[in-house]
C-alpha cells in the first residue's frame, strides 16, 4: 500500500516513471508489513492512558513508560522552579554581600528525573572486564 501510495505521488509530480508495486506483494513483505502492524498496535494497547481517571492523582507517571516516579523524582521535577527561584535569591544576596562571588563557580544540581530513574551504572575491575 504504502509503494502505491509513493508511487502515484511521483508519477503525478513527474519525477519518476511508474514503478513495478508488485514485489510489496511477496509473501515476506506481507508478513514483514503484518508484523510492523502487530507491533505498533501492541504498543498503542500498552501505554498508558494520560486522561485516566483511575490514576493516582498524588503521582507522576511516565507516559511512555506507564511507570510511577519514585518519591525523590515527583518533588524534584514539582519543586524544580521553586528551588530554581529561590538558588537565584541566594546567588543575589551573595554577590550584593561579596563582589568577588560573581566570578566564582555556581554549584551544579544534581537533576532526577525519569531519565535519571532508570539509568544504570557500570562496574569495572582492574583488568577492564
Amino acid at each position: 500500500m504504502r509503494t502505491k501510495i509513493l508511487s502515484t505521488i511521483k508519477e503525478n509530480i513527474k519525477l519518476t516513471k511508474k514503478d513495478d508495486t508488485s514485489h510489496s506483494l511477496q509473501r515476506s513483505k506481507i508478513k514483514k508489513d503484518k508484523e510492523s502492524l502487530d507491533s505498533i498496535i501492541k504498543a498503542i494497547k500498552e501505554a498508558m492512558d494520560p486522561f485516566d481517571d483511575a490514576m493516582d492523582k498524588k503521582l507522576l507517571f511516565n507516559i511512555s513508560t506507564g511507570k510511577a516516579t519514585s518519591p525523590e523524582v515527583t518533588d524534584f521535577l514539582l519543586y524544580v522552579k521553586t528551588a530554581g527561584n529561590q538558588q537565584k535569591l541566594d546567588f543575589i544576596s551573595d554577590c550584593s554581600s561579596n563582589p568577588d562571588r560573581f566570578e566564582k563557580p555556581i554549584k551544579r544540581n544534581k537533576i532526577i528525573n525519569f531519565a535519571s530513574q532508570s539509568s544504570t551504572k557500570v562496574l569495572m575491575t582492574k583488568d577492564r572486564k
